[in-house]
């Protein structure tokens, strides 16, 4: 039998709520728990400056052995960035620095699991910008990894907040790489995710290759939608298919792009840069 794993990305909007801007992580712990994941992609997690705890400490309190953290962006009183937790072990890892001059930083974080089995499973997390230009340069950088250091073969899956509701990563990313998106093969359409107290806009996906999707839904249980984040998790189950070989490269460096951090023992992290050559600005 296959062996299967369950996949949730969420946008937590720095731990506050869509309406009032509370506190809420005690809420989104709670439906991180429920949810039963064993690799969680989240975008926006604040860190305090000077402190070595932040909101992934509490997150992890779950039982996630292993836990990732890149920041992107940086302000006076702290940083947001992408992290990822996960029940499987970490091979090694990546922070990418995505950022276009003259626009807020962005990056993505990109993780080698070790499932059951011994198959390699490549997860990347991501948080595009605003403006359809800043997408199109993210989507091409973002094209040019994967081509570079994930074999065409291996299992891999692409969660996050895309900031995009038309579809472009797809003709970029997903068609190049032969991705599907989870919630369009479920349901045939894209699942909208923002505002989560009226959902009209479908930012939040799950790309996934080389595995079989078993189910995907978007999560509006448990709280009122107002009351938790300003987007609504997606989560999907996968199982991953037979004869996956393990391979792929092992490269040794130090990630770079805004900071990052790692809570894992054995885990290598490679060079973080963005490609040598970006491509041209979109002028649409």
């Amino acid at each position: 039998m296959a062996e299967t794993f369950k996949l949730l990305t969420y946008n937590i909007h720095r731990g506050l709520s869509a309406v009032k801007k509370r506190d809420i992580l005690k809420q989104i712990l709670m439906i991180l728990e429920l949810s039963g994941a064993d690799i969680v992609c989240l975008q926006e997690v604040w860190q305090d400056v000077g402190l070595n705890e932040h909101q992934l400490e509490a997150l992890c309190e779950a039982g996630w052995r292993h836990r990732l953290y890149g920041a992107n962006a940086i302000f006076p009183g702290g940083a947001t960035g992408n992290a990822i937790l996960s029940r499987f072990e970490v091979n090694q890892w990546n922070h990418v620095d995505i950022s276009v001059s003259g626009h807020e930083s962005r990056g993505f974080l990109h993780v080698e699991l070790i499932a059951g089995s011994g198959v390699p499973l490549n997860v990347i997390c991501a948080h595009f910008g605003l403006r359809n230009s800043e997408r199109r340069m993210q989507s091409l950088w973002l094209q040019q990894f994967i081509a570079k250091r994930i074999g065409p073969d291996l299992p891999l899956v692409l969660a996050g907040d895309f900031n995009d509701w038309r579809g472009r990563p797809e003709s970029i990313i997903a068609a190049e790489h032969q991705f599907h998106e989870a919630m369009t093969e479920t349901v045939g359409r894209f699942g909208k995710t923002f505002p989560s107290f009226f959902p009209v806009l479908p930012l939040d996906r799950i790309y996934y290759r080389n595995l079989d999707l078993q189910e995907a839904q978007i999560i509006r249980r448990l709280e009122p939608a107002a009351s938790l984040s300003d987007h609504l998790p997606v989560e999907a189950v996968f199982a991953l298919g037979q004869g996956v070989q393990v391979g792929g490269e092992n490269e040794h460096g130090e990630a770079k792009g805004g900071g990052a951090e790692a809570t894992t023992s054995g885990a290598t992290s490679r060079d973080g840069t963005k490609p040598s050559a970006p491509p041209p600005r979109d002028r649409r």
